[in-house]
């Protein structure tokens, strides 16, 4: 078991400081991108039910607003904004999974002990 801790420990440590080095290499423009897409999927999580969508579509729209107004459209910026959404569908799918995973093992067990009741009274 301590060994299973210490591959841990060390996978820890090799993910954070890739993860460093990897984020020295981005603008700080991506991560307000990334944000902003984090927050427009988790508010239009509610009234659209198709994932990723409602990241995507802000991101266009303000790459559209900035082709306008600016005369540049950035493809990286609408990538960050349509990732941040990504990352919250996926966050928001994983914690559902465990929980729809208890409530089925719920009901599985008392289907059983009801088809166990039943059996019995049958005899």
């Amino acid at each position: 078991m301590e060994r299973y801790f210490i591959r841990t420990y060390r996978s820890f440590i090799v993910a954070t400081f890739l993860v460093n080095v990897c984020f020295a290499q981005i603008q700080q423009d991506k991560y307000y991108h990334f944000g902003a897409g984090v927050i427009s999927e988790y508010v239009g999580n509610n009234f659209v039910e198709i994932p990723i969508v409602n990241s995507f579509v802000i991101g266009f729209a303000k790459e559209t607003y900035d082709y306008i107004d600016y005369g540049k459209f950035d493809k990286k910026d609408l990538l960050a904004t349509t990732l941040g959404g990504v990352a919250l569908t996926i966050t928001i799918n994983l914690i559902n999974k465990k929980k729809d995973e208890k409530i089925n093992k719920r009901v599985f067990c008392s289907y059983r002990q009801h088809k166990r009741k039943r059996t019995r009274k049958k005899r």
